[in-house]
């Protein structure tokens, strides 16, 4: 077949979350489709730095050139001083979910792109990720239409609200929970198939719009690329946190783990370091290595974080607010690397606790659980090798593309039916 699928950023991998995602489903698919990937981005090299997705997989770039304020999401064309509170009210009662209107440069170049395309090329079309549903306004009700959701971001939000004590904020989280949960109900039910990453997200997805068939297409990981080298040893009493850092709730988690439980993991195992790998740490975050020298290393982003997964010793997802997978557990498990997160990081994923991993939802836990691995070299061993064997069973990209696979030709025939 003939498909269009729309992007928000470039696929590439390696990579983070959602570009690695379309990267890997795109590479597996390109074998039985002719596969055209709409990507906007506002680097005009993007197209050579993708990498190659397959001899079938053309991509085409809508470049970005707006310019976004960082408090609304749009540009700012009246003084700030004068605005910013009106826009803000406007914001809370009548505009489009915030991660919506961040995204209003992005919509813009990918629907100019879609007003040049001649849509008799294309049998079927996939948009990439919930807050891009909007353009399913943009194709022809004609042409059969699936959603790859990637996460629910109204859980997210609802999440975020019930964590918060009572303030402004909260009200203003409760306010996007409310819109981005409209949003969702309206633009979901316009697409004849959903993909969800998970069973509890094909739930969620269920119940904005119970109509649409939803299909669960896990994230997975390339257990060939993430492979522990050979007799390579980690460092004792080492930790790694591995997250894009712009995202509120890795930096969220990690200032958490920082204030909460590392210092009394000192207290017990006084030799533990923390390295915090990923791009864009806002100010207290990247301040945390100069608070615990020696002790915590802020990294930034690196271009590899093989050695860093190799020279820990265990992973750590202490998150208290997100949704979707994580792709960083799938990795860490596939290294090896035993790991301990808190429920919600763990959500999506099929692992068992003191199986393929320990969870902890608290400081005491957190600290109980990286002391007893710390201690134990055979737990260490037994999480370790019980995490590949997970991985490689059942996360990997090719068998999620066989289910992709599986919806757009379901969808190709019932609409030739």
């Amino acid at each position: 077949m003939r498909v269009l699928t729309i992007c928000s950023q470039v696929p590439r991998f390696p990579s983070t979350g959602a570009p690695t995602r379309y990267f890997c489903l795109t590479t597996f698919l390109s074998g039985r489709h002719d596969i055209t990937v709409l990507a906007a981005s506002p680097n005009p090299r993007a197209e050579a730095e993708s990498g190659n997705m397959g001899a079938s997989v053309r991509l085409r770039i809508a470049p970005v050139t707006a310019c976004v304020a960082a408090d609304l999401g749009r540009p700012t064309r009246i003084p700030v001083a004068i605005s910013r509170r009106l826009h803000r009210i406007r914001h809370m009662l009548f505009e489009p979910p915030f991660e919506v209107m961040v995204s209003g440069p992005v919509l813009d170049a990918l629907r100019s792109e879609l007003a040049r395309t001649s849509w008799t090329g294309y049998d079927l079309v996939q948009v990439e990720h919930s807050m891009l549903g909007v353009l399913r306004q943009d194709i022809p009700a004609t042409v059969p239409c699936a959603l790859d959701s990637v996460d629910v971001p109204s859980s997210l939000r609802k999440r975020q609200w019930e964590n918060l004590p009572r303030s402004r904020r909260r009200v203003a989280e409760w306010t996007e929970w409310l819109k981005t949960s409209r949003y969702e109900r309206r633009t979901f039910r316009g697409f004849d198939a959903l993909l969800a990453c998970s069973e509890l997200d094909r739930d969620r997805l269920a119940a904005l719009a119970p109509s649409v068939p939803c299909s669960v297409v896990p994230n997975g990981v390339d257990a060939e690329y993430f492979a522990r080298p050979p007799d390579v040893r980690p460092d004792d009493d080492t930790l790694l946190f591995v997250g894009t850092m712009s995202y509120r709730p890795n930096a969220e988690a990690i200032l958490w783990f920082a204030n909460e439980v590392f210092p009394e993991l000192l207290r017990s195992r006084p030799e533990t370091r923390l390295f915090i790998v990923g791009r864009d740490p806002p100010a207290e975050v990247a301040q945390l290595g100069g608070m615990w020298p020696g002790r915590i290393v802020v990294t930034g982003g690196v271009e590899d974080v093989r050695p860093y997964m190799t020279r820990s010793s265990t992973g750590i997802v202490p998150l208290l607010n997100g949704g979707g997978t994580r792709l960083k557990i799938l990795e860490m498990l596939s290294m090896q690397m035993p790991v301990v997160s808190t429920s919600v990081g763990a959500e999506g994923i099929s692992v068992t606790h003191e199986r393929d991993i320990l969870l902890a939802d608290s400081p005491g836990a957190f600290v109980s659980s990286l002391t007893a691995l710390a201690e134990t070299p055979s737990l260490r061993k037994f999480l370790g090798m019980n995490g590949r064997r997970l991985v490689e069973s059942r996360y990997s990209w090719e068998q999620a593309a066989d289910t992709v696979d599986h919806v757009w030709r379901s969808l190709a025939t019932r609409e030739s039916a």
